[in-house]
């Protein structure tokens, strides 16, 4: 009951490649594409949304395939979902859908104030809400890496910073979906954006998805929360070695917490800092036990304890960073030492660069 069946011909050139059999008495509503065009047509505000959840839509159909997602049937498109393709719809609809939303379900904040602010999170877009069976739902939708050495170790961030503050936090990288973002695209920019430094690292398997639901305690108000969980291995002879710079324990701080597990004390606990905003995230490799144990509340304290012996390599300011416009001819903007080598980039002219080890052009 309240299934739909080939919605996809309402917003493509469908092919059906089956036929549908009713085992049991039931009644069936037909839905004509050029009569529901018409029909929203008379209202420029239904128009625009119909005209956006149509591009969404079938933005899903041509991007239905595997690792990513299933290919499309008369039956199911991933991802189709009312509450899923209003998370990727433009803003300016977005915002539309919320507040008429807000205005129009009874489950809304009854406290006034946590009403206004709700529809100035709305109205900002910082929050996103949609009425559904006549009832206010905030909406999530994020998509999470899930990427796993060859004895099963799993990538965790495991604390964010703030300047030199360090926040411990145990948890899957991820990223919530953006506008006009299908799940693969949202995953290109979480690799290529948080985890830059192993964008050519990964090899994609498979994507889960999971939706949990609870109450807001902010705004009172149920919250559904969608993960798109992305698992992937290291390509093949990829080093789980990351090049980002490894904290070591911080000198006079005496012996280690008695609550930090031997197995954590000399583990590798990389940085990865934004791009000279003072912000960023540590990873580190996890066993499966390890990460469950560090993400729960049981966990918290050892968690915190862990990080807190741990000294933090001081990332450039943003004073000491070398702007694009500061980049001329004979400019050296990255070296590096390893070994008894040493590497250069080199601004040879206004448009090309090249490299050198230990002098020799390479």
């Amino acid at each position: 009951e309240g299934s739909w069946i080939c919605e996809a011909a309402l917003w493509t050139k469908w092919i059906h490649v089956g036929k549908a059999r009713a085992s049991l008495a039931c009644d069936l509503m037909s839905i004509s594409a050029k009569d529901l065009a018409q029909s929203t047509a008379k209202s420029f505000a239904l128009e625009q949304i119909a005209v956006d959840y149509g591009k969404q839509y079938h933005k899903r159909v041509v991007n239905a395939q595997p690792p990513h997602a299933p290919y499309p049937t008369d039956l199911e498109v991933c991802y189709t979902d009312f509450h899923d393709i209003v998370v990727t719809m433009d803003r300016e609809i977005q915002v539309f859908i919320g507040v008429h939303a807000l205005a129009n379900c009874k489950n809304g904040p009854r406290d006034n104030n946590k009403r206004m602010k709700l529809k100035d999170e709305i109205t900002a877009s910082k929050c996103l809400v949609i009425a559904t069976s006549g009832m206010l739902l905030r909406v999530v939708s994020l998509v999470i890496l899930n990427l796993r050495q060859a004895n099963g170790n799993v990538l965790a961030q495991v604390g964010k910073l703030e300047g030199q503050t360090l926040q411990p936090d145990c948890e899957l990288p991820g990223l919530k979906q953006g506008p006009n973002e299908v799940v693969s695209e949202a995953l290109k920019r979480l690799l290529e954006t948080k985890l830059s430094f192993i964008v050519n690292k990964v090899e994609l398997e498979c994507v889960a998805s999971e939706t949990t639901q609870k109450e807001s305690k902010e705004f009172s108000i149920q919250t559904r929360y969608s993960r798109n969980i992305c698992s992937a291995k290291l390509k093949d002879r990829m080093s789980a070695d990351l090049p980002l710079p490894v904290c070591s324990k911080t000198e006079g701080t005496g012996e280690w917490d008695d609550r930090v597990p031997m197995s954590l004390r000399d583990r590798p606990v990389f940085v990865a800092r934004g791009d000279g905003d003072g912000r960023g995230h540590l990873y580190a490799w996890l066993t499966n036990s390890e990460f469950s144990f560090l993400g729960s509340s049981d966990g918290e304290g050892v968690l915190s304890a862990w990080l807190q012996m741990l000294a933090i390599p001081r990332g450039p300011a943003p004073e000491e960073r070398l702007g694009v416009r500061d980049f001329h001819e004979g400019s050296v903007f990255e070296s590096y030492a390893c070994g008894d080598e040493s590497f250069a980039l080199q601004m040879a002219s206004d448009s090309d660069v090249y490299a050198t080890a230990s002098g020799r052009s390479i």
